[in-house]
């Protein structure tokens, strides 16, 4: 079968570490690009050992770091940045994660490279962009959500505290449109033949990712609407099998559409006749709770398939792996592990008519230096005179 590769042929120095850049990449290599993932020894991308660790490996580096190449850098020494710079000459795309100026100081800056690849298309990611108050501060985390005016903030005994659980949105947001960003550049540089620097802000990510809260608090005052306030028609109901649905048949012909295959007719008549409606109704909740507590899970979410009624299953993390659905769409996949075994980890959430996606796993700091070097025109000696020198570093299986 033929793969997906639409980006085969493109070359991805990534310089970056943690998550947003990291998602960026991810994104391109499951794409078909080369990502070469350059890495500052003696540490590297610290994800590798951020916990919680699976075999001795972290868990987000694991699957975000997946198809690429690593290879061990010195570029803080002149002989480690003299060899990245002939490296940049034959790369398409140069991605870097820190505080604006760091890559200035290195000599490593969009303007220096462009001199020598006008073609290149540059990406900076950092906490809150290059430019504004904030360019200058450190993020990490929740960093950007809780600048961006939307982190859900509880209070605790006169307290603020971090919500739990909640999954960070402007490190996995910038990532998103980060790779999208690079894809358009990569575009525009068909046409034009020129690269292109592309400011990347965790914090601008955030703000995009919660557009419909910032339109309503910014031109209302009030922002949206909790789904616990949304009435019983969108609500989770506890099943026979002590197992969970979502209903959510908000749209009133959906509403007596369930009313009349679940045999309550006389629920029928708390529709209004409009497109969509909210309100809290106790009565019409508890009797929705006798209903779904009549049949299993299963038995609703098949009624379901056959009404088109929106009722879904709720499944719970722990399901995940064996849910039949998750596995047949194969967003769960037993793929190998870097230093021996198998393990869960996600697949890819878009299916190419042409083939799959397919998955290398993460890799080891320095595991590809020398392929990496000997694929850009570095012959023998000299690879083995950067080792030797001390400019790169490859990794020891052993």
């Amino acid at each position: 079968m033929v793969r997906a590769r639409p980006l085969e042929g493109v070359r991805v120095l990534d310089l970056g570490r943690l998550m947003p850049s990291a998602i960026a990449t991810a994104e391109l290599g499951k794409l078909g690009a080369d990502v070469v993932k350059v890495e500052m020894p003696p540490h590297g991308d610290y994800l590798r050992v951020n916990p919680p660790l699976i075999d001795g490996r972290g868990d987000m580096h694991l699957d975000i770091n997946r198809n690429k190449r690593s290879i061990g850098v010195h570029f803080e020494k002149p002989a480690g940045r003299e060899l990245l710079l002939r490296l940049v000459s034959t790369a398409d795309v140069f991605v870097e994660l820190s505080r604006p100026g760091a890559m200035e100081r290195l000599g490593l800056d969009y303007n220096t490279l462009r001199a020598s690849n006008p073609s290149l298309v540059y990406a900076s990611f950092s906490g809150f962009g290059h430019t504004g108050p904030y360019s200058e501060l450190a993020a990490h985390g929740l960093s950007a959500d809780g600048a961006s005016g939307f982190l859900p903030v509880m209070a605790d005994g006169g307290r603020r505290v971090l919500p739990e659980p909640y999954v960070s949105v402007g490190p996995r947001a910038a990532g998103l449109y980060g790779a999208i960003a690079i894809l358009g550049a990569l575009v525009g540089r068909s046409a034009t033949g020129r690269g292109q620097h592309l400011d990347i802000s965790q914090g601008d990510a955030a703000i995009a990712w919660y557009y419909r809260e910032m339109v309503l608090t910014a031109n209302t005052g009030t922002g949206t609407p909790s789904y616990r306030s949304l009435g019983p028609r969108y609500e989770i109901y506890r099943c026979a099998d002590d197992r969970y649905v979502l209903f959510a048949a908000t749209e009133p012909h959906l509403w007596r559409r369930f009313c009349n295959v679940a045999d309550r007719p006389d629920l029928a008549d708390s529709a209004d006749d409009v497109a969509v409606e909210y309100h809290d109704d106790p009565l019409v909740r508890a009797a929705l709770e006798t209903v779904f507590a009549a049949r299993t899970r299963a038995e609703w979410v098949e009624l379901g398939i056959e009404t088109g009624i929106p009722i879904t299953p709720v499944v719970e993390s722990t399901e995940i792996t064996s849910d039949e659905h998750v596995r047949a769409r194969g967003m769960v996949q037993r793929q190998p592990h870097p230093l021996g075994g198998d393990m869960w980890l996600t697949g890819h959430p878009v299916r190419f008519s042409d083939g799959d996606v397919t998955f290398t796993p993460a890799p080891e700091l320095g595991q590809h230096t020398v392929d990496v070097l000997s694929e850009s025109g570095f012959d023998e000696a000299e690879v083995a005179a950067a080792v030797e020198m001390g400019a790169v570093v490859q990794w020891d299986r052993s």
